[in-house]
């Protein structure tokens, strides 16, 4: 974000890649980018002696504005794919990658939410809104190392917009939806994001399977429990979760034993059993890195253990889901594998390989 002051009036500018990384590579004169495409298959070939198949390219349908389909190929000396970990293993099968280990070791971040209602004069600006403002502004630790294990529930704040809200709030009436909805602008949500030891498995883009462990879900509840307990000190009015059997309190109408018992109950119910809606902050994991191929798809550099010269650069690769938001690490996995990529390019001139 840039914030420039232009004739006594404060302009905000927002950048985002499409504005900068992307800006880069098209003035670098080194990269096209081709809107209306999606990948259909890594083309690679085996030559004779040798262990590996070698990438090619690859095989993408171009969507024309008439909405006519032309299948084209872009030939290259070294292939990355960045998919996301829930469409990097669909492009890799689709290509022939037959590692057991592609689509599987799936992390979601798993996500429960407390939310606190906060009527005029609760909070300390009169005209506060609940969608107004900086996102993820806080984050508490609180539970996050739970008993040294390295995996517990991070706490944080999100920003939701009146369809997500709609669909995280249980149903009980007509009547009861509207008067939820009607504070919308006034109502907070808190979050516990919980590092999952549990995983799950890609087996199409658009189709997963994924178990909890019960450690995950015992650190979502010490989370839950925090969220709620934050919300009323915070000056929340009222307070609840988003389980569908739950029920909510007026924090200023009670005592301080009902209050106890309250967070106590409503932290304690079962998150495993669909009745609270659980969302996935961060998809990670399901084309992990490792040393051998045996448990994992790429190798430490992101080369895939299949393909010479295809690699993966994107959050599928993280080993084990992270005990924090993943962005950093992503970029720093993509700046080491792009030297990867390098390195190899270097090689391939060196030795006039020809691919």
């Amino acid at each position: 974000m840039l914030i420039n002051e232009h004739n006594k009036r404060l302009t905000v500018v927002r950048i985002g890649t499409s504005e900068t990384w992307l800006v880069d590579l098209i003035e670098s004169g080194n990269g096209t980018i081709l809107p209306g495409c999606e990948a259909v298959e890594v083309i690679h070939n085996r030559k004779k002696g040798r262990d590996r198949s070698t990438a090619k390219g690859v095989l993408f349908e171009f969507i024309h504005q008439d909405g006519t389909k032309q299948v084209c190929f872009a030939k290259s000396k070294v292939t990355i794919v960045a998919c996301g970990a829930m469409c990097t293993p669909h492009l890799l099968k689709k290509s022939g990658l037959k590692n057991p280990n592609i689509g599987k070791n799936l992390h979601i971040h798993p996500v429960v939410m407390a939310w606190g209602h906060f009527p005029s004069g609760s909070w300390p600006e009169a005209e506060k809104k609940s969608y107004k403002g900086g996102i993820m502004t806080a984050m508490s630790t609180v539970v996050a190392d739970f008993k040294g294990s390295g995996y517990g529930a991070v706490i944080q704040t999100p920003a939701l917009h009146p369809g997500m809200f709609s669909a995280l709030m249980p149903w009980v009436s007509g009547s009861d939806f509207k008067a939820r909805m009607s504070k919308f602008s006034r109502t907070a949500h808190v979050f516990a994001l919980a590092r999952d030891k549990g995983s799950g498995e890609t087996h199409s883009k658009t189709s997963i399977t994924y178990k909890m462990d019960v450690t995950d879900e015992e650190n979502l509840k010490r989370g839950l429990e925090k969220s709620l307990r934050i919300l009323a000190a915070a000056g929340a009015e009222e307070i609840g979760t988003h389980n569908n059997k739950g029920k909510t309190l007026n924090v200023k109408n009670v005592s301080y034993h009902e209050f106890e018992c309250f967070v106590r109950e409503e932290s304690s119910r079962a998150l495993r059993d669909i009745s609270t809606p659980i969302c996935s902050a961060h998809q990670m994991g399901s084309c992990r890195m490792g040393v051998q191929a045996k448990g994992s798809a790429v190798n430490p550099t992101g080369e895939t253990w299949e393909v010479e010269g295809l690699y993966v650069a994107d959050t599928s690769v993280f080993p084990t889901a992270l005990g924090v938001n993943p962005m950093i690490t992503v970029q720093a996995i993509a700046y080491c594998t792009a030297q990867s990529v390098l390195e190899s390019l270097r090689r391939m001139k060196d030795t006039c390989y020809d691919i």
